[in-house]
């Protein structure tokens, strides 16, 4: 079967309805047209549902600048990573530190007693020398003749007895100096601890700077989401691009 197909003048791009009329070579009705009208959507009309779609995604590109400008700050963020790590695993070794402060300083308020302590031994050392001193004069005592044979002796005895009190005074500070002595020594052993927790705050101020980084890389993790989802619809308004000027073309 042979046909043949002619579009009217009468017919345009802008038209809603396109004729075409038909001619059939078969059966003796070559000469008998009919006609098919096609109800088509203008083309314009659909170009111009596209215009809201390519203003759209034109608004949206300084939104897709402003995610690939963040690009550099979500990858530092993912290379301070293990600095992070690093920290993370400091911070048992921090909280035992700020925990032995407390001792730290308890030891430190004890230094003064301990000073005052140690400048005491030369008295005490004295007192202990001079009680064999203090006995034989008691001894003494008992035997008046030997003692006045030793009255120089007994003067320095008597002389003696202040500094021998004065020790006896200092023996209660001695004895809290050397109950002092094991907290001293543990604050002693802390000092390295405090040392390497001191050493980690640097890496814990620059693991606090990564969150935050990272922090700000996440926020903008939506904004990246609507850029592409904006390239997305900016490639389908480009799509559409040809359609819009179609009409024109023809």
């Amino acid at each position: 079967m042979r046909n043949a197909c002619r579009i009217p003048k009468a017919t345009n791009t802008h038209s809603v309805h396109v004729i075409l009329i038909v001619f059939h070579n078969k059966n003796g009705y070559s000469k008998v047209p009919q006609h098919y009208a096609v109800l088509t959507l203008p083309v314009l009309f659909v170009a111009l549902l596209t215009l809201p779609v390519l203003f759209v995604a034109v608004l949206t590109l300084p939104v897709l600048f402003v995610a690939v400008l963040t690009l550099p700050v979500l990858f530092v963020a993912l290379l301070t990573l293990p600095v992070l790590f690093v920290a993370v695993l400091t911070l048992p070794v921090l909280f035992v530190a700020v925990l032995t402060l407390p001792v730290l300083f308890v030891a430190l308020l004890t230094l003064p007693v301990l000073f005052v302590a140690l400048l005491t031994f030369p008295v005490l050392f004295i007192a202990l020398l001079t009680l064999p001193v203090l006995f034989v004069a008691l001894l003494t005592l008992s035997v008046l003749f030997v003692a006045l044979l030793i009255l120089p002796v007994l003067f320095v005895a008597l002389l003696t007895l202040p500094v021998l009190f004065v020790a006896l005074l200092t023996l209660p500070v001695l004895f809290v100096a050397l109950l002092t002595l094991p907290v001293l020594f543990v604050a002693l052993l802390t000092l390295p601890m405090l040392f390497v927790a001191l050493l980690t705050l640097p890496m814990l101020f620059v693991a606090l700077l990564t969150l935050s980084v990272l922090f700000v890389a996440l926020l903008t993790l939506p904004v990246l989401f609507v850029a592409l989802l904006t390239l997305f619809v900016l490639f389908v308004a480009l799509l559409t691009l040809p359609v819009l000027f179609l009409p024109f073309v023809q």
